[in-house]
């Protein structure tokens, strides 16, 4: 009985064993097909080692995520950072060396898992017809899509100061987020609740009551994507 229980016991580690490396594979192919698709290059220097304020990228932190070079062409399971500064996208190639995409992305997912696992999705402005006069060209956070869509772009400003009585300069990068409206193949530019209310029109009075109904702010991002999701929900799915 101790000889079949032992048995048991081994077959059941080495079946554990065997879908740990069927799952490392995995990761590794879909980076080292990522690497091959996109021209990875290597990172030869580090630009914001004077940086003493903000950040270049979206997250300074690698993040899981997956990258599409088109709708039928996705790669999951890398390691991600996005500098919104240079609109370029780095990864670790599968010797965890860092890589910069030299491919022009489509869309990206990246996903926090130190901050209760959110995810967070971007379009490249170049590939959504509404944005592709945007210039130049860059990264932009998808809020909500629909029957009208909500993008935002994190802009990055960099500015070098050299203190009084240093002989060095500093790198300070500033963030302002400009909020894109998409409706009826247009764009339009939007600060506040109050700016959709007036594109979207057509359920003027249901967005107001919805605005008077949910505790929001003005010019929260985060409430202006549920006032889109919000407009897109009156309208049935075909």
């Amino acid at each position: 009985m101790k000889a079949l229980l032992s048995l048991l016991l081994l077959c059941s580690a080495c079946a554990f064993g065997q879908r740990r490396i069927d799952v490392d594979n995995d990761v590794a192919l879909q980076t080292g097909a990522f690497f091959q698709a996109v021209n990875g290059a290597p990172v030869v220097t580090n630009i914001y080692y004077k940086v003493v304020e903000g950040s270049a990228y979206f997250n300074p932190e690698w993040m899981k995520g997956s990258a599409a070079l088109a709708k039928e062409k996705e790669y999951r399971n890398l390691w991600l950072k996005l500098d919104l500064l240079a609109n370029q996208l780095h990864f670790r190639d599968d010797k965890g060396n860092e890589m910069i995409c030299s491919t022009p992305l489509t869309r990206l997912t990246l996903g926090d898992s130190l901050h209760g696992g959110k995810v967070y999705h971007f379009a490249y402005s170049a590939f959504i017809p509404e944005l592709f006069s945007l210039k130049p060209e860059a990264w932009m956070e998808v809020l909500a899509e629909g029957r009208a869509s909500l993008y935002s772009q994190h802009k990055k400003i960099i500015s070098e100061i050299r203190p009084y009585g240093s002989a060095t300069m500093e790198q300070h990068i500033m963030t302002s987020d400009i909020n894109y409206l998409v409706y009826n193949n247009q764009s339009i530019r939007v600060k506040r609740l109050s700016d959709i209310v007036s594109v979207l029109s057509d359920k003027k009075a249901e967005l107001q009551q919805w605005i008077k109904n949910n505790n929001v702010e003005d010019r929260n991002p985060a409430d202006m994507s549920r006032l889109v999701q919000a407009y897109n929900s009156m309208f049935p799915k075909s």
